[in-house]
């Protein structure tokens, strides 16, 4: 069971990006692998919790809910969203707000590292 590390740097509604990072979870875990998120620069917006009257099935939110609640471990970079004026109540619940340290460690228990 291969470890697949994705680091998503671009924010969910600026490229495909986002959603191929996603879908590639979606698909590791399907296939009786593990997965993990590193959401890096503007790739936190993505962390952040629906809106008012939208469709949480199809927000980046929705998507990553249902990927902690299948075991993906989603970790974003606590500086890149400060930097970006968020605050942790804003995000999915279960998404941890680590930092670089983090990553490296990821990186190093990964056996496949995507960076999108």
């Amino acid at each position: 069971m291969a470890l697949i590390v994705i680091m998503v740097t671009a924010s969910p509604f600026q490229s495909a990006r986002w959603r191929t990072a996603v879908r590639l979870a979606a698909a590791a875990i399907e296939r009786g692998h593990r997965a993990a998120l590193f959401l890096f620069m503007d790739g936190v917006y993505g962390a952040l919790r629906r809106r008012r009257g939208s469709d949480s099935a199809v927000l980046p939110s929705g998507r990553l809910a249902s990927l902690v609640r299948s075991g993906v471990r989603v970790c974003l970079c606590g500086t890149a969203a400060e930097l970006r004026g968020l605050d942790s109540a804003a995000f999915v619940e279960g998404i941890t707000v680590g930092g670089l340290p983090d990553l490296a460690l990821m990186i190093e228990e990964a056996d496949h590292l995507v960076s999108l």
